[in-house]
């Protein structure tokens, strides 16, 4: 008998410690890590159309977009400073073709909220206020008069995605809309302007 209750007090502390350990594990990885991350993206970008008061309207091509970034991960909210370059080409000025290329180089300061932070899937929104840098590569002669130049100005950021979560590192696709304020290159105001962007990334912890 008494050989009978200790195998059945050792099998009772072995399942025990199996439940407890198991409980152990679930309990960590339902935990999000925290800290400093850096992150790099890819994408495209569509530039919204300009119209024109003399009619007609300058209508862009599809671009690329790279960003990287360092932030710091609270959990639920996470703070990023990034710098994000585009480029793209004016396809048409009131239907005639340009040869013209405009690039953007931003620094943002962003703010996140990540939901589901405990999770594997894990949508966020964020929003971001910077500057913003314009260039025109090269100039566009015709009935309207589009000059080589560069300007900078303020811009705000405002994006939503999802990222998979793989412990200390992420990846992630999010969908982005910057806005611009008015500006000038040469005797032409840009007004109105702003792009669109898909973007695939990864975010790695520290």
């Amino acid at each position: 008998m008494p050989n009978r209750l200790q195998k059945l007090a050792i099998a009772g502390s072995i399942a025990f410690s199996s439940l407890f350990c198991g409980s152990s594990v679930i309990a960590q990885e339902g935990e999000k890590p925290t800290g400093f991350y850096m992150m790099t993206g890819l994408g495209y970008t569509n530039t919204t159309d300009i119209n024109l008061s003399t009619g007609g309207s300058i209508i862009f091509e599809n671009g690329v977009l790279w960003d990287i970034g360092a932030g710091y991960d609270f959990g639920n909210i996470r703070a990023e400073l990034s710098y994000d370059a585009t480029a793209q080409n004016i396809d048409t000025v009131q239907g005639y073709e340009a040869y013209t290329q405009v690039q953007s180089r931003s620094i943002y300061l962003i703010g996140y909220y990540d939901f589901r932070a405990d999770k594997k899937w894990q949508p966020y929104a964020g929003l971001g206020f910077g500057s913003s840098e314009i260039e025109a590569s090269t100039a566009y002669v015709g009935n309207v008069t589009l000059n080589a130049g560069d300007t900078n100005i303020s811009s705000a950021i405002f994006k939503v995605g999802v990222s998979y979560s793989m412990g200390n590192s992420d990846i992630f696709i999010e969908r982005s809309g910057q806005g611009f304020d008015d500006f000038t290159i040469g005797d032409f105001t840009y007004t109105g302007v702003g792009v669109g962007s898909w973007t695939a990334g990864f975010r790695q912890r520290f």
